[in-house]
């Protein structure tokens, strides 16, 4: 044995089927982001260090009667008690293991372009992305997959920051390429990719289906799909928020994909915008040559800004059957010259749009066709959308609610109103619109022009006051295979015994819009799920007046309405 302390990083031979080797440990540096080394000399101002140097011994078992190397692998590797960077971990790890990051700011070599080589691990930090940061320091990525890598590989719990890549491939913060990791409640934030075919500031993946669940994708740029972009690829995107990145060429903001078919379900998509000098293309999500599906997302926010402007929201263009189901689409923006599409674009494509909000989008520009939605060369089928309060503002606009170039769009058991400066506008010719309900009227089988009575549509509640003439009114034959519940989540086919079944089809007969009247709150006169005194209020406020304070629909407001109002007083509902 020697007879002093090995230097750090020294080989120390005990004997026969035993190797020791020294490391020496590091702890967060608080003032330059990075590892910092404990060592002599005193503690280093505003860290706590316990002792001046710090020696961790770990026993290598490499020759032991009876023993193979399996039976003495790590399942967990710490970092960076074990070793000093993540790279130096993963490097160390075998399939099954776990590279557990301590809290810290990771910064340098060896703690970003991080290489799975392949390997079924996971990298997760000990404490959450709050928590644990890998900070390129704008030169190079967080994570490079290049290898293969299936949903085994994983990233679980890490902020990937400020990235920068100069590449034609792009990913600033990771990227994909041909492999499917699975990368989870991470941060992705920042980071940037620059030049010609850079795609994927945040995420960029290419000929592979990662899964990105949990996760925040935010103010990350790139000259296509400011957080996240694909090429060949199908992500499955979950439970994640891809706010405020931008698209420098103007096509997708948030989200660009191409020849791609990805799966975003449960997210948010706000906030970002798409700016080109020429053409600007889908400042939420753009899909080119795409059967990409958006389901329970709420897009939001979102801007596409140039001289040609296509979809503030949502543009697709050349995509054959991309899905739409359960979506909110508001308050989104797209303006320049020549504007297409305020909420949602679709150029030679046929995607299906099922209980959606289509709401207070704006197309603004000296041309401004469709404020919520504009269709050219397509077929799209909307069926149960609530489209309202979008405006086409221009010198010369056209289709506030929808406009229709060249298309073919059918329009079932949804609702058109308080669109600017019109509901519809059709050139050259009409399209199939029956069983909504249509600001002015439009012909057609079951159409109605009457007050669908929202809840509050000012702050944004679609869902219908009682005696809606939207409620029983719509087209059971019209209502997609496998639909059977609203954007709420709540039932289809439901039955009011105050309303007449004006619909068409067995009872229960559907709604028209995105929200089903669930028929199980008697009294409520706000929509807000009880019965108490603002019921009240509103019933007396109309008493006699109007009809606002009806409840057993039969067109006024007395006596009847009051019984039924205090008959469940108090109840709150289902």
């Amino acid at each position: 044995m020697p007879t002093s302390a090995p230097k750090a990083g020294a080989r120390v031979d005990t004997g026969p089927g035993l190797v020791y080797n020294t490391f020496r440990t590091s702890v967060p540096h608080p003032l330059n982001g990075g590892m910092r080394e404990a060592s002599g000399g005193g503690e280093p101002k505003g860290v706590h260090v316990m002792c001046a140097h710090i020696r961790i011994i770990a026993i290598l078992l490499l020759v032991a009667p009876g023993l193979t190397p399996a039976t003495v692998k790590a399942d967990t590797i710490h970092v960076p008690r074990d070793y000093p960077t993540i790279q130096a971990g993963i490097d160390a790890a075998q399939d099954g293991d776990t590279v557990l990051v301590a809290d810290g700011v990771y910064t340098g070599s060896g703690n970003k372009n991080l290489d799975f080589a392949g390997k079924a691990i996971t990298v997760r930090s000990a404490n959450g992305s709050l928590r644990c940061f890998i900070d390129c320091e704008d030169s190079g990525r967080g994570f490079h997959f290049h290898n293969g890598e299936t949903s085994a590989s994983v990233v679980d719990g890490i902020t990937i920051a400020n990235g920068y890549m100069i590449t034609h491939r792009g990913g600033g913060g990771v990227l994909c390429y041909y492999s499917s990791p699975t990368i989870t409640n991470c941060t992705i934030m920042g980071n940037r990719a620059q030049g010609t075919g850079a795609w994927g500031g945040g995420v960029y993946c290419e000929g592979g289906n990662p899964t990105i669940t949990n996760c925040t994708i935010a103010g990350n740029t790139a000259p296509c799909g400011g957080g996240v972009a694909c090429w060949d690829g199908s992500p499955t995107i979950t439970h994640c928020a891809i706010v405020l990145n931008a698209a420098s060429d103007g096509f997708g903001g948030g989200i660009y994909c191409h020849y791609s078919s990805p799966a975003i379900t449960q997210s948010t998509i706000a906030g970002n915008t798409a700016q080109g000098t020429d053409v600007a293309s889908g400042g939420g999500v753009s899909g080119n040559h795409s059967d990409l599906t958006l389901t329970t997302c709420t897009i939001t926010g979102n801007t596409a800004h140039g001289d040609h402007a296509y979809g503030g929201g949502i543009h697709l263009d050349d995509s054959n059957n991309p899905t739409i189901t359960n979506c909110t689409i508001t308050w989104n923006t797209a303006y320049g010259n020549y504007v297409y599409g305020g909420g949602a674009c679709c150029v030679n494509s046929n995607p299906t749009a099922t209980n959606c909000t289509i709401t207070c989008n704006r197309a603004q520009g000296y041309g401004a066709w469709g404020g919520g939605v504009y269709c050219e060369e397509s077929s799209p089928t909307i069926s149960n959308c609530t489209i309202a309060g979008n405006t086409a503002d221009g010198d010369h606009s056209y289709g506030g609610g929808v406009c229709v170039d060249h298309s073919d769009p059918a329009i079932t058991n949804s609702i058109l109103w308080d669109d600017t400066p019109d509901e519809v506008y059709f050139y050259p010719d009409s399209p199939v619109i029956a069983y909504c309900d249509v600001q002015g009227g439009w012909s057609g089988t079951g159409n109605i022009d009457a007050d669908p009575r929202f809840a509050d549509p000012d702050n944004g509640d679609y869902h219908f006051l009682p005696c809606s003439p939207c409620i029983d009114a719509g087209d059971n034959d019209a209502v997609p295979e496998g639909i059977t519940s609203d954007l709420d989540g709540s039932p289809r086919f439901v039955d009011d015994p105050h309303m007449a079944d004006t619909g068409n089809g067995d009872p229960p007969i559907v709604d028209m819009g995105a929200y089903e009247f669930q028929a199980d709150c008697p009294g409520d006169l706000d929509a807000d799920r009880d019965v108490d005194h603002a019921d009240l209020g509103i019933l007396l406020g109309t008493w006699y007046t109007s009809d606002e304070g009806d409840l057993d629909c039969d067109g006024d407001t007395d006596h009847a309405d009051l019984g039924i109002l205090l008959a469940h007083w108090g109840e709150g509902c289902p």
